[in-house]
């Protein structure tokens, strides 16, 4: 019956993560994400004291350039981290509001996760080279995002732990 349904729905909500993008949306969601990557990581990397500049979406450093392509604008680190995201806010015992604030803080995070990846690459391009950048900062950095986007996840919901003045139990 009803209950049936209300205990199902969030399982059954969750399986909207099944469902590809539209094409034009993907491609429109790509190249936004590849931009935003390309200027934040050429500004971390011009911060960090390497010089670095973008030409479209490559970023052209002292010894090369990293091309930002399109498997590296974080789209599918961006859909997996929102759906594990969305997930813990199902098990998680807070109010609605701060599981929308949790839900909605896995979009920036997954985009930082990949600057800091797409920045990674870049220095140890500039100071180790094409090869060790391949090998170490592109593939080992790809596995890390993950655990890096739940660190930052993590600190998030401690920053929100503090912020929120919760009322003892049973008085309102």
């Amino acid at each position: 019956g009803r209950a049936g349904i209300r205990w199902a729905l969030p399982s059954m909500g969750f399986l909207f993560f099944m469902i590809p993008l539209p094409s034009p949306v993907g491609s429109q969601l790509t190249g936004l994400l590849q931009s935003i990557a390309t200027f934040s990581s050429t500004f971390a990397l011009q911060t960090l004291g390497i010089p670095a500049y973008s030409e479209g979406n490559v970023i052209i450093l002292t010894s090369g350039s990293i091309g930002v392509a399109e498997a590296c604008s974080g789209v599918r680190m961006l859909f997996t981290f929102l759906a594990l995201t969305i997930g813990a806010c199902f098990v998680v015992n807070r109010s609605y509001w701060e599981k929308s604030i949790i839900a909605g803080s896995a979009i920036p995070i997954a985009i930082i996760s990949n600057c800091i990846r797409i920045t990674a690459s870049g220095i140890t391009y500039e100071l180790a080279g094409a090869r060790w950048a391949h090998c170490v900062s592109h593939d080992v950095g790809g596995w890390l995002m993950m655990p890096l986007g739940f660190l930052f996840l993590y600190l998030f919901l401690s920053i929100l732990d503090r912020s929120v003045q919760r009322s003892p139990v049973g008085h309102l």
